[in-house]
C-alpha cells in the first residue's frame, strides 16, 4: 500500500473515531494500519522505505489533528530508521518527534491548558537538544508565548470579574485593549464596547472588525495609528507591541495603495509605515514579571501563594517571602522595577545575581534592620512612597563587579569589587537563581536588559533546577 492510500484510510478511519474518544484507539489504529509492513520489512531498504511511508503519514493533515498518533509514528520510524542504519530517515523522524510534540503543546495552549502546554513545550525542548536539532530558540520562543498567553488569560479572568461586581468604563476599556493588544482578538473586545466606552475606541473596534478590502483609506490611516498608539504603550509586552506594529504596518500600506500621488497624506502614511517598521525603544528588553514564580518553594510549610494577579495586570506582593522569576543574567546587565511600596518605610529588597556562579548582591532601601549590610548606601535619604522606579545596573567582567542601584533616578548605592566578596548562597539568603524581589508592593513591570553577554532562562528561579538557554 502506498503511503498516500494508507494516508487517506487512517484519515477516514480517524474521522469514525473522533466521535468516539480517538485517543483510547491510537494503538489499536496504527497497529492494524501500518504493523502489517513493518513486521514483514526484513532488509535495510524494506525497513527504510517502511519508515519513509510512516514519516509521509506522520506529515499528513489529517495526522497533525491528532499529534498522539503523528508522534507514534515517527517514533515507529525512529526506530525503523535506527535499526536498518537509514541516517537521513531517522534525522526526518526526529524532526517528525519534535513537530508532534510541539503539535501537541499548541493544541493544549489553543484550550488553555496552558501548564499541559507547557509541560509539553518543555519536554520538546529536551528532546531537541538530545537530537541535536537546532530549533532551541524557535521552541522556548513558543514556550514564552504560552507563558503570555496563561498570564493575559489569567488577567482577563480577573478583569472579567471585576466587570461582573461593577460594570465600569475603565474595566470595560482595560478588558477591550487586553484583548486587542495582548491577545490580539479584536472580534471578541467589540462584543465589549458600550455606550459608556470611550467614543473614539468604539470608532477605532467597529473599524477593525472590518475586513481591510471594505475600510474607506481615512479609516486605514486611522488604524495604522491607533495601533501604533497601543504599541507605544509602557506596560504592552513585547509580542504585544510587535503585533500592533505588524497591524500598523498593514493598515498603513493599505493607505499607500488607496492613496497615490505625493501630497502630505501620503508623505505622513509613508513615515507611519517606517515608524511601524522601528524596533521599539525598549527594545532588547525582557518582560519579566509575566514570569514571577508566586510560589514558595524553598518554605514548604507555606501553602499559600506570595503574590496575587490584579486586574490590571499588576503583581501585589506578600512582604514575608521572596518571589523570583526565572531568568538568570550571564553578563552585565539593567532591572528595572516599577512599584508602588505599601509598607510606610518604603522598604524593598532586590536579589540580583552577578557572574556564573552562584554570586548575589543582596540591594536594599527603606529597611532599617538591612542597613547595616550597606555601608555605601545613601544616608539620611527619604524614600519616595506612591509609584516609583527601582534601576539596578549590575557590571560585571571576570572576577570583578560594580553595582548601582537608584530609585526614580537617583542613585542609593554604588559597590564595587570581587564577586567573591559578594554574598553566597546559604541558609538564610533565599534559595534564588533567578532575579528575586522582596517587598510589600503592587509591582507594574519589571524588566531585564543584556549590556553583554545573554540571560539564562531557567526552567525555575529556585536552586537545584537546570538552565536551559539564553533569552535575547
Amino acid at each position: 500500500m502506498n503511503h498516500r492510500l494508507l494516508v487517506l484510510v487512517v484519515g477516514v478511519l480517524l474521522g469514525m473515531l473522533a466521535p468516539l474518544g480517538w485517543a483510547d484507539d491510537v494503538q489499536d489504529t496504527f497497529d492494524r494500519m501500518y504493523k502489517p509492513k513493518i513486521d514483514a520489512a526484513r532488509t535495510v531498504a524494506e525497513k527504510v522505505d517502511a519508515a519513509v511511508d510512516l514519516l509521509h503519514a506522520a506529515r499528513s493533515a489529517q495526522m497533525r489533528a491528532v499529534p498522539e498518533l503523528e508522534l507514534l509514528l515517527c517514533r515507529k520510524a525512529m526506530e525503523l530508521a535506527g535499526n536498518a542504519s537509514g541516517k537521513e530517515a531517522a534525522y526526518e523522524a526526529n524532526k517528525g518527534i519534535l513537530r508532534a510534540m510541539l503539535d501537541k503543546a499548541d493544541g493544549q495552549a489553543k484550550m488553555g491548558e496552558f501548564d499541559a502546554a507547557l509541560t509539553a513545550a518543555g519536554e520538546a525542548l529536551k528532546f531537541a537538544q538530545g537530537a541535536h536539532l537546532p530549533r532551541e530558540a524557535e521552541i522556548q520562543a513558543t514556550i514564552d508565548t504560552i507563558k503570555s498567553q496563561k498570564w493575559n488569560s489569567e488577567r482577563l479572568k480577573s478583569l472579567k470579574a471585576s466587570l461582573d461586581k461593577a460594570d465600569t468604563k475603565e474595566v470595560r476599556e482595560q478588558i477591550i485593549t487586553l484583548l486587542v493588544l495582548e491577545m490580539d482578538d479584536p472580534g471578541e473586545a467589540n462584543k465589549l464596547v458600550s455606550p459608556a466606552v470611550n467614543q473614539t475606541l468604539g470608532k477605532n473596534m467597529a473599524l477593525a472588525v472590518t475586513k481591510m478590502d471594505d475600510l474607506a483609506e481615512a479609516d486605514c490611516l486611522r488604524l495604522a495609528k491607533w495601533y501604533l498608539s497601543l504599541a507605544a504603550k509602557a506596560d504592552a509586552s513585547s509580542l504585544g507591541k510587535c503585533r500592533a506594529r505588524k497591524h500598523a504596518k498593514a493598515y498603513g500600506e493599505r493607505f499607500l495603495d488607496l492613496h497615490p500621488g505625493d501630497d502630505p497624506a501620503r508623505r505622513d502614511g509613508l513615515a507611519l509605515c517606517a515608524e511601524a517598521d522601528k524596533k521599539s525603544a525598549d527594545s532588547g528588553w525582557i518582560d519579566a514579571l509575566y514570569l514571577m514564580d508566586l510560589t514558595c518553594p524553598y518554605e514548604p510549610k507555606i501553602k499559600r501563594a506570595m503574590g496575587r494577579l490584579e486586574s490590571d495586570g499588576s503583581v501585589s506582593l506578600d512582604v514575608s517571602y521572596y518571589t523570583a522569576s526565572p531568568i538568570r543574567p550571564m553578563g552585565s546587565y539593567v532591572v528595572e522595577v516599577v512599584e508602588t511600596s505599601l509598607a510606610p518605610s518604603g522598604g524593598f529588597e532586590l536579589y540580583l545575581p552577578v557572574g556564573t556562579d552562584q554570586s548575589f548582591f543582596f540591594m536594599a532601601g527603606g529597611l532599617d534592620n538591612h542597613l547595616q549590610l550597606f555601608a555605601l548606601a545613601k544616608k539620611n535619604m527619604k524614600w519616595p512612597v506612591g509609584k516609583r522606579t527601582l534601576t539596578a545596573c549590575v557590571s560585571w567582567s571576570g572576577e570583578d563587579a560594580q553595582i548601582i542601584g537608584a530609585v526614580n533616578g537617583e542613585k542609593f548605592v554604588e559597590w564595587s569589587g570581587k564577586t567573591t566578596e559578594l554574598y553566597g548562597l546559604s541558609a538564610q539568603y533565599p534559595n534564588i537563581k533567578g532575579i528575586g524581589i522582596k517587598a510589600p508592593a503592587r509591582v507594574y513591570s519589571v524588566r531585564v536588559k543584556m549590556i553583554t553577554g545573554e540571560a539564562m532562562m531557567l526552567e525555575s528561579p529556585w536552586i537545584n533546577q537546570p538552565a536551559t538557554r539564553p533569552s535575547k
